[in-house]
């Protein structure tokens, strides 16, 4: 028996002995216990990218709601203050920076538009 194992190796063939049934329940075992534990990780990293995706879009609707509101706040509030009533240029100051702001939420609400429409 010694002489055939030697003489398998030696041909670059791998000697397994023969298995007991214990063993090749345990290899089993073994085998559904890996397959289910990477499917509980394949299943962690699909609820994560979801997770991610909704956090994203969320994000993206609440940055066009942030801009537009300081816009229309900079369009509606009263400019008060000595150094800005001063400046013959300041209501056109505001209503540009308003009227950025409100142009920014806009491109903004475009972008969750096409995030949303892509994903979801």
């Amino acid at each position: 028996m010694q002489r055939r194992i030697s003489q398998q190796v030696q041909d670059g063939d791998w000697y397994q002995p023969p298995r007991s049934p214990r063993y090749n329940r345990y290899l089993l075992t073994m085998t559904h216990h890996h397959r289910a534990k990477q499917m509980k990780i394949n299943h962690a990293a699909a609820q994560n990218k979801w997770l991610e995706k909704i956090s994203t879009g969320i994000s993206l609707l609440v940055m066009a709601l942030g801009f537009a509101i300081i816009g229309l706040v900079s369009f509606t509030t009263e400019h008060q203050g000595d150094v800005i009533n001063r400046l013959p240029f300041a209501n056109a100051l505001f209503m540009i920076d308003g009227t950025g702001s409100i142009l920014i939420g806009a491109t903004f609400l475009v972008a969750a538009y096409f995030y949303w429409r892509r994903y979801f």
